[in-house]
């Protein structure tokens, strides 16, 4: 079977390639033929390899996948920038038109491919598919549905394609029905695959707590750090310590109070995920909102228990009473006095620790991909039938 991952970016550090990557290698494994067709580079260039045998596209070398937003261009007008906010839409109108000749240069290229399957990762990007190869297309979304509600121009779109698509393919149950009763009836979801899997698990005893993701304004790290320390005062916990991983630009403020406690640590980023989180006893999240964090999956399977805020659609079908700490957003009173629990007993880590472990059995890779497998088939019946 020939199976094409479509993308905005190559070389964007995050959830969406490693998700790829890891359903990637495991169909190569089954002997199927793929390939990432990347429309343009990040904004953020990060190194990253690729499955070995995978046929891996660049359609533009040279631009940015960086799209000018017309509200900021009226943010700038209603401040009175004028030459600011005409600059912003004469910006956008060349890179409209940069965009729309990558588009074509893609269609031109998934014809010439003529996949049995096409696993489309961004939704702008399902303008590229030819028209004929619609009904093979699953369009992947990484987020929730809820995030499609906040913005008319994203209802707009996927309603568009409702009856034109193969598959619209959510991330959770929740995120499936919502999209169903808003009447995306061809929905269904699958739950992205843990990259690893670990026969180990963290001993729980280590006083560690982690961090580890983007540094980002939606990560929420400003409370990260402010947390932990206000647990630390409050419970007098001053022999444990907060080990923060990540990539991206830590915000300057957030990195001074970093720099002058003792008991925190920027420890940079790392590719070896697995390692870090079993020399740990607790994950911390505080994000605004999530799709379906890979994070907490990956935390699972090496038996840590996580503590975070309620960030939306997802965090209930994943962090569960007897896999961690799911509290209601912004509650910083609860939230500190459960962390303060978890760092003080050992026994309660372990009991979830061991909960989440067996709760990431239904992550691993080998399930996942035969969900995946199934819908491939159900698209062929279905496309050999209307033929």
């Amino acid at each position: 079977m020939k199976i094409v991952f479509l993308q905005n970016t190559i070389d964007t550090q995050g959830g969406i390639i490693i998700v790829n990557k890891t359903l990637g290698q495991a169909f190569l494994e089954n002997g199927d033929e793929v390939y990432y067709v990347s429309l343009r580079r990040g904004v953020v260039h990060s190194e990253i390899t690729y499955p070995k045998n995978a046929k891996n596209i660049l359609i533009n070398h040279k631009a940015i996948w960086d799209t000018p937003r017309l509200i900021s261009a009226a943010n700038a007008f209603r401040k009175g920038k004028i030459f600011s906010g005409a600059s912003i839409i004469a910006k956008r109108f060349f890179y409209d038109i940069g965009l729309r000749k990558d588009f074509r240069k893609c269609t031109k290229l998934l014809t010439s491919i003529n996949p049995d399957i096409i696993i489309c990762s961004h939704y702008e990007l399902l303008d590229c598919i030819p028209k004929k190869l619609l009904s093979r297309s699953i369009n992947h979304f990484h987020n929730t549905f809820e995030h499609v509600l906040l913005f008319r121009s994203y209802r707009k779109f996927f309603l568009r394609y409702k009856d034109r698509l193969g598959k619209f393919i959510w991330l959770t149950r929740a995120s499936c029905e919502a999209a169903k009763k808003f009447g995306l009836s061809n929905s269904d979801f699958i739950y992205n695959p843990i990259a690893f899997t670990s026969k180990t698990v963290a001993d729980l005893s280590q006083k560690k707590v982690l961090f580890l993701g983007r540094f980002c304004e939606q990560k929420r790290l400003d409370l990260i750090v402010s947390l932990f320390q206000k647990t630390v005062a409050a419970y007098s916990l001053w022999d444990w310590h907060l080990n923060l991983y990540g990539i991206g630009t830590l915000d300057p403020d957030i990195e001074q109070k970093v720099l002058q406690d003792p008991q925190i640590s920027l420890c940079g980023s790392t590719t070896t995920p697995k390692e870090i989180m079993l020399q740990h006893s607790l994950f911390m999240m505080t994000s605004d909102f999530e799709g379906l964090p890979l994070v907490v999956l990956e935390a699972y399977e090496c038996g840590l228990p996580v503590i975070a805020f309620d960030y939306g659609e997802s965090a209930a079908e994943i962090i569960q009473p007897h896999t961690g700490k799911l509290l209601p957003y912004g509650d910083q009173n609860s939230y500190v006095h459960d962390l303060g629990q978890l760092m003080q007993e050992e026994a309660l880590r372990k009991q979830l620790g061991k909960e989440a472990k067996e709760f990431a059995v239904q992550f691993h890779t080998d399930l996942i991909v035969k969900q995946w497998r199934h819908l491939f088939l159900q698209l062929q019946a279905k496309e050999a039938k209307n033929d």
